[in-house]
């Protein structure tokens, strides 16, 4: 039998080695529980940068693009526009939640000049209660200039609410009451700029210059704004002064009337006196000398050769800005040739202003075939679509029509971006391209929905092309845009009134239309389409009531035709036919939409008898008497 394998003898540990070797294995123990404890903490602070760390670097580039912002404000208080735009879009970039961002944006487009974009800012401000005094201000300017009156009413009435408003305030309310025909309004407005020891010298200056767009040279305040234009360029410390004093030499049409008072034009600066002040103020530039010539030459006409001949010696060898302000100063004295022997071929090639002004003069001496042959031969090159445009204006004069349409067509595929659009839209329509300066207006508006000026263009084109069915469609989109515009809603309203409505319709346009006359009370197109409404449910009496208290003038800006047209009508309907022929033969061959002559036709045809036969007073007794 095998002898079992005795199993290992037991060892014997005492109690105080057992405690020995417990202690021994302690530190090993402990160490891995603190590693333990630290990658816990590890991953809860890793866990809480994860969730906090989007929020930190939200509130860091917040605060990198509040900077900026901030930044690009002062660059833009100190007329730095390059630097500031640098400022601003990167403040942008960084953080596009910003209100400090979109103020700089906005601000930075509004001063220079680029309303359409920056009435694209200014609401995000305004939606989130962030406008300040000057934000406002800046919003009413862009308003008023994207022709967004609405907008810029609600802007000048919250300045105007504020406890103290200022002379920047008062101004915009003139500039906005003188936009919507208030004369008297914008006059007492300007009034109180005028006469603010607070007001600065650029406020002063365009207060003066607003109140001469709407007063008479006869009037007492055109005389006031008049002086203060004066004194303004008396002093040459005055920031103004050189600004007022090219506008007087610029503008010698609007200098007041001689007045009944011999001494009433002494204070007023004489021709040689501006000439003076022009030429030795001590910031005049070039075009100042030049405009000093000018105004001696104005003054003293059998001169005019000698003062050309002086400037082209003075200024003919000056730097390249001297030279272009040259030959602009020629161009506009009719010294087409001598422009054109300033800018010469070899010249014309070396700068794009120089080229530009050389195709000027020949347009000036009608030497369109040269204008074509110039892009020929050397010359600095220039934008494609204002080749094709020069080569379209030539073409047009050529008699070459199908040549201009190409080139009309070419310079609007060319054009790129809004701002190109709307310079070949402007020189489409200023030479009678209609169909093409649509076109491109239309495509503005694709581009940039909210660009108001373009939907008045395509407006103004339908109803000089007669086509009051798509003069309305223009209308109604614009309306459709710009929900809260009056000027689009009263010219939608009016133009549906005239296209026909049963008397039902036109009694539910009528509440509207007199909503109209309430907000603009002196508008004659407010008036006509509330004088239409009625006569379209038979109520002349009414309609040639609404005409009350306007006073018509030679101005068809001021008193539309078509206004003369629905008051003749009115007129004539009322049973005072001879005032009717009067206005219709006031009109004659006045542009009208063919609806607006059709509301005439049979006054027009009558005038002539009307005035041989002569009966004095109306044919009827008419209640009230015409306006």
């Amino acid at each position: 039998m095998d002898e079992e394998e005795a199993p290992p003898p037991q060892e014997h540990v005492t109690h105080e080695e057992v405690e020995a070797r417990q202690a021994a294995a302690a530190p090993g123990l402990f160490g891995r529980r603190r590693w333990l404890w630290i990658s816990a903490v590890a991953l809860l602070a890793i866990a809480a940068l994860i969730w906090a760390g989007p929020k930190i670097t939200r509130r860091i580039k917040g605060w990198q693009s509040r900077r900026l912002a901030a930044q690009a404000l002062q660059l833009i208080d100190a007329q730095k526009f390059n630097e500031a735009a640098a400022k601003a879009r990167d403040a942008v970039q960084i953080s596009s939640t910003q209100p400090e961002a979109w103020r700089a944006i906005a601000r930075l487009l509004t001063r220079t000049g680029q309303q359409r974009a920056a009435l694209d800012w200014w609401p995000r401000l305004e939606r989130i209660g962030k406008l300040t005094v000057e934000d406002r201000r800046d919003y009413a300017t862009a308003a008023f200039l994207g022709e967004n009156l609405l907008v810029a009413s609600r802007q000048v009435d919250a300045l105007l609410a504020q406890p103290n408003p200022g002379p920047a305030d008062w101004l915009l309310a003139a500039q906005l009451a003188a936009r919507q025909r208030d004369g008297e309004r914008a006059l007492d407005y300007t009034h109180r700029v005028l006469s603010s020891p607070a007001a600065k010298p650029n406020e002063l200056f365009a207060a003066a210059v607003l109140v001469l767009s709407f007063t008479t040279n006869e009037s007492p305040p055109h005389v006031a704004g008049w002086q203060k234009l004066n004194d303004l360029a008396r002093d040459p410390n005055n920031p103004a002064s050189l600004n007022a004093l090219a506008f007087i030499a610029q503008h010698p049409e609007l200098a007041p009337l001689p007045s009944l008072d011999p001494n009433a034009e002494r204070s007023f600066l004489t021709p040689a006196q501006l000439a003076d002040l022009l030429q030795h103020h001590p910031k005049a530039t070039a075009f100042h000398q030049l405009l000093a010539l000018q105004v001696r030459a104005r003054a003293e006409p059998a001169r005019t050769a000698e003062f050309v001949n002086d400037a082209i010696a003075r200024f003919g060898k000056g730097d390249d800005e001297t030279l272009i302000a040259l030959s602009h100063w020629l161009t506009s004295l009719g010294e087409f040739g001598k422009a054109l022997d300033l800018m010469t071929p070899e010249r014309a090639a070396k700068r794009r202003e120089f080229f530009m002004a050389r195709l000027d003069a020949l347009a000036g001496l009608q030497r369109w075939r040269e204008i074509q042959d110039a892009f020929s031969g050397p010359h600095f090159p220039i934008e494609p679509m204002l080749e094709h445009i020069y080569h379209a204006v030539a073409s047009a004069h050529l008699g070459e029509q199908t040549a201009a349409a190409n080139e009309w067509q070419r310079a609007l595929e060319a054009a790129d971006n809004v701002d190109k659009l709307t310079t070949v839209a402007e020189q489409a329509e200023r030479n009678g391209a209609l169909e093409t300066a649509d076109a491109a207006y239309a495509r503005v508006i694709a581009d940039a929905p909210r660009t108001r000026a373009a939907y008045t263009a395509r407006l103004r084109i339908a109803e000089e092309l007669g086509n009051t069915n798509k003069a309305h469609q223009v209308a109604a989109d614009t309306q459709r845009m710009f929900p809260d515009d009056t000027n689009a809603k009263q010219e939608e309203l009016y133009l549906r009134l005239l296209l026909g409505v049963t008397p039902q319709q036109a009694a539910a346009i009528e509440p509207e239309a007199r909503a109209l006359v309430t907000a603009q009370p002196q508008s004659w197109n407010a008036r006509k389409t509330l004088g239409l409404a009625l006569l379209r449910q038979n109520r002349s009496a009414a309609a040639l009531e609404t005409f009350r208290g306007l006073t018509a003038t030679a101005n068809p800006v001021e008193t539309p035709p078509g206004a003369l047209a629905v008051r003749a009508r009115a007129l004539a309907d009322s049973g005072w036919k001879e005032e009717a022929a009067g206005d219709a033969r006031n009109l004659g061959a006045t542009h009208l939409l063919p609806e607006e002559r059709a509301l005439i036709s049979d006054l027009s045809a009558a005038a002539t008898e009307e005035s041989q036969t002569a009966t004095p007073g109306p044919s009827a007794s008419p209640t009230p008497a015409p306006p």
